[in-house]
């Protein structure tokens, strides 16, 4: 059994996360009036969302409320922001292998789950992820590190510049009027 963190009901939830180490919230393509983007939003019906809670890590400590985080956000998405159970892929403890499955790699960007369920024009897409980032102790790029990573060795991590390259691929695919909002819980 888990322990489960508060968690604010309220559309301010998306906004505000308390986090350990630091959280990062990245809103792609935010365009138009308030009022343009409610309704976007409010309009879920084929919105697609990835949520990554890793905790258990086979080579450095746990984050203790990963999972619980994760499954928070997916009822969060479900019963206030209207997203259907079917189109949240829920990752708890992913791999590099899982991670990449689901939003393509560097080399193939347009290979992830996540670009091949997208809607033109109808989805939002919302990633949530929960877990431990990583530094390239040489450049300084942050990487996620997938449950299977070695926190000292960055090729076995998912390069942050490679998701945001590959959202922004996505966020051109479902058109201007769709969001792709993007949420990071680690340390780097």
């Amino acid at each position: 059994m888990y322990r489960r963190r508060p968690i604010f009901h309220s559309a301010l939830l998306a906004l505000f996360f308390i986090a350990s180490c630091q959280t990062v919230l990245l809103s792609m393509a935010w365009s138009g009036s308030a009022s343009a983007q409610e309704k976007v939003l409010a309009d879920n019906a084929a919105s697609i969302a990835v949520i990554i809670g890793n905790r258990t890590y086979r080579q450095t400590v746990p984050v203790d409320y990963a999972h619980n985080d994760a499954e928070a956000m997916k009822e969060y998405l479900i019963e206030t922001l209207g997203y259907r159970e079917e189109n949240i892929f829920l990752l708890l403890d992913g791999t590099l292998s899982e991670m990449t499955q689901m939003f393509g790699s560097e080399a193939q960007p347009q290979s992830g789950r996540l670009w091949r369920s997208v809607k033109e024009g109808a989805s939002n897409v919302f990633v949530y992820y929960s877990g431990h980032g990583v530094p390239d102790l040489t450049t300084g790029d942050p990487f996620l590190l997938p449950a299977d990573g070695d926190p000292n060795s960055v090729v076995s991590g998912y390069r942050l510049d490679t998701l945001y390259r590959n959202l922004e691929l996505v966020r051109h695919k479902i058109g201007e009027t769709r969001e792709v909002v993007v949420m990071i819980d680690a340390c780097f």
